[in-house]
C-alpha cells in the first residue's frame, strides 16, 4: 500500500500588505455601494415624480450662491475652498385651496443647480412655473423631472463595482483563513 507524505494544514497567514489590500478593497466596496444605493434613491424618486400631478405656481425669488464644495491645497500653498456658483429658488403653488412654497428645482437635486444663469433666465421672479407636486404630501414639490439618467448609471456602475469589490474580498479573506495546502 502506497501512503503520501502528510499535508501541512497549518495556518499561515499572509503579509500585512496584503491583508491591508483586502481592507481597503473592503472599504472601497461599501462606499461604492452606499454612492449605488444614493443614485438608485434618486432614480427612484425621479420615476415616482414623472406621476406627480401639476398646479400652475409663481417664482418669489431666485439667487445665485457661491457654495462651498471641497477643499483643495497642495504641497505649495494653504488649502482653499472650492466654489461653485448655484441657483436657488422659491416659488409659491396652492393646492385644494392651500398655500404652499417650494424650493426645488428636480427631483434628484436637493442642493441648487449648476449652471446658475442660465436658470435665472428660465425662472425670473414673478414669472409662471408648473409645479409638479406630490398628491399624499403637496408639501413635496419640482419644478422640473428630467430623465434620471445619470441616477440610473450611477446606481448601476456604484453597485456592480461594489460587488466586484466585496467579492473579491471575500476570496482574498477566505485565503488568509484558509491553511496552505
Amino acid at each position: 500500500m502506497h501512503t503520501s507524505p502528510p499535508v501541512d494544514r497549518t495556518f499561515r497567514p499572509r503579509s500585512r500588505r496584503t491583508s491591508g489590500v483586502v481592507l481597503v478593497t473592503g472599504l472601497l466596496g461599501i462606499v461604492t455601494g452606499i454612492y449605488g444605493l444614493r443614485g438608485a434613491y434618486d432614480f427612484s424618486n425621479s420615476m415616482l415624480a414623472r406621476r406627480w400631478p401639476t398646479v400652475p405656481g409663481v417664482v418669489t425669488n431666485t439667487e445665485v450662491r457661491s457654495d462651498v464644495v471641497g477643499v483643495t491645497g497642495g504641497k505649495n500653498g494653504p488649502p482653499r475652498d472650492l466654489v461653485a456658483r448655484r441657483f436657488y429658488v422659491a416659488y409659491s403653488y396652492t393646492v385644494d385651496r392651500r398655500p404652499y412654497k417650494g424650493n426645488r428645482v428636480d427631483a434628484t437635486a436637493q442642493v441648487g443647480k449648476d449652471a446658475p444663469h442660465q436658470y435665472q433666465l428660465r425662472y425670473p421672479v414673478g414669472g409662471a412655473v408648473t409645479v409638479h407636486f406630490n398628491s399624499s404630501a403637496p408639501e413635496e414639490a419640482v419644478l422640473e423631472i428630467p430623465w434620471p439618467i445619470a441616477s440610473m448609471l450611477r446606481a448601476i456602475a456604484g453597485l456592480l463595482l461594489s460587488g466586484l469589490f466585496l467579492r473579491w474580498t471575500s476570496y482574498e479573506r477566505r485565503g488568509l483563513s484558509e491553511p496552505d495546502e
